[in-house]
Order: C-alpha cells, then structure tokens, then sequence
C-alpha cells in the first residue's frame, strides 16, 4: 500500500507508526485455533530530504521498507 501523509513532526509520525507495530503484536490474526502474528513493514520517505517526485519517493519509500524487513527478520531470528 502506498499513503500519503501531511506531517508537521516527523518524530511524532514515526512514533505513530511504531504505535501501530504495538497494535499488530498484541492482536494477532486468528482463524479457528491458528494465531499469526502479522508484522508490517513500513518504508518512509520525506518530500522535505528527497523532493516532489514520484518515482524517487516510491524507490525510497521501497528501499526503506525492504530495510525494515530485514531488521525485523534479524530481530525475531534473535530472539
């Protein structure tokens, strides 16, 4: 999926989106006795670092979510 936001803090929007993250672990997918844990990667970019342009948000946003599936799946291997 592919939004669009108007931010004013981009602190705020980030610690929005791990609120988020919570939300997925704590409920986790469940169809008759099977449970799955659903967790979402998020890849972000901002207009005000990178520009207007589509093609360059969509391949940052893209590469930074492909950035956070790797963290995630180093986290839970770890774990």
């Amino acid at each position: 999926f592919i939004m669009y936001f108007e931010i004013t803090s981009r602190h705020v929007f980030e610690a929005e989106f791990q609120q988020v993250r919570q939300l997925f672990h704590e409920n986790w997918f469940t169809e008759k006795s099977l449970e799955i844990e659903v967790v979402p990667s998020f890849g972000m970019a901002y207009t005000s670092e990178i520009g207007t342009d589509y093609d360059t948000l969509y391949h940052t946003c893209d590469l930074a979510m492909y950035e956070d599936k790797k963290q995630i799946k180093q986290t839970y291997q770890t774990i």
